[in-house]
């Protein structure tokens, strides 16, 4: 009986899902352009709980939007994630769909009436 428990328990599928490259992690293409004045890209934060996986995700248009909590859809190192229609962010309404790497998550934002690829480096939030 022990033996089958302690089986059970080895078996079952854990929040890591490859060795080398966890899906978790800080992204970001955000940046100041000097000339205009103006902080542009998107920044995403993708954590575990014992809820399951999330993201932290800010976009800049300009000037930064609201910072907006959603959970994240995740089969393998595939990730998908949406932005309420409502939530005062600059993505608001989009859906991203994308993949993590160990260097990027690169992907798409999807709107309801245009796309565009999106590749955000692994790195530290622009803000430190």
């Amino acid at each position: 009986m022990r033996t089958l428990l302690l089986l059970s328990i080895l078996a079952a599928p854990a929040p890591v899902l490859c060795a080398d490259t966890q899906p978790t992690g800080f992204f970001s293409n955000m940046h100041y352009v000097g000339q205009t004045g103006d902080v542009i890209g998107d920044e995403v934060f993708i954590v575990y709980s014992r809820e399951g996986y999330f993201a932290y995700v800010q976009c800049a248009e300009g000037s930064p939007g609201l910072p907006v909590i959603v959970p994240v859809k995740l089969k393998g190192l595939d990730v998908e994630f949406s932005i309420p229609e409502k939530s005062g962010s600059q993505c608001s309404g989009a859906t991203f769909s994308g993949r993590v790497s160990k260097t990027e998550l690169s992907g798409k934002w999807r709107y309801p009436n245009v796309s565009h690829d999106a590749v955000l480096k692994r790195r530290r939030s622009y803000w430190q």
